[in-house]
């Protein structure tokens, strides 16, 4: 599977893990977890994937997803245009995923997550982080 190189550095075991539960949260299987573990279980896997990819390429704390927060530490940084793309992809997730549960009439509370809505993003969000990570790693 990964190669040890990959899965001995802290930040690559982390983006593992966080790929590995954004994959299960969109599997059918999610559908029996109670909506607010659910919604946050996503959102901190989401986010906690985005800080390994900064922690990954070196740039400093990741502190935030929301979409003006995260392009101006874009552009006070020194991040690659594949860095760049991924935290910018996590971003727009974020965000689509809580204005789909914010907005749902299915819940007075917000808490109707909304996984099955923006899965195949979440999915190519995971293959993009493994394609450009994994590939690094076997390089």
């Amino acid at each position: 599977m990964l190669d040890s190189y990959w899965t001995e550095r802290s930040e690559g075991r982390a983006m593992t893990d966080h790929i590995a539960a954004l994959r299960d949260l969109c599997s059918p299987a999610s559908r029996s977890i109670p909506p607010y573990i659910l919604r946050t279980r996503f959102e901190r896997s989401l986010f906690g994937l985005a800080v390994s990819v900064a922690q990954w390429t070196g740039l400093p704390e990741l502190k935030s997803l929301v979409p003006a927060y995260v392009d101006r530490y874009l552009e006070d940084h020194a991040a690659t245009s594949a860095s760049a793309t991924l935290l910018t992809g996590a971003s727009d997730v974020l965000q689509s995923f809580a204005i789909l549960c914010d907005s749902s009439n299915w819940s007075p509370d917000g808490q109707d997550p909304r996984i099955d809505m923006c899965r195949e993003e979440v999915l190519a969000l995971c293959d993009e982080c493994t394609a450009l990570f994994i590939g690094a790693a076997d390089a």
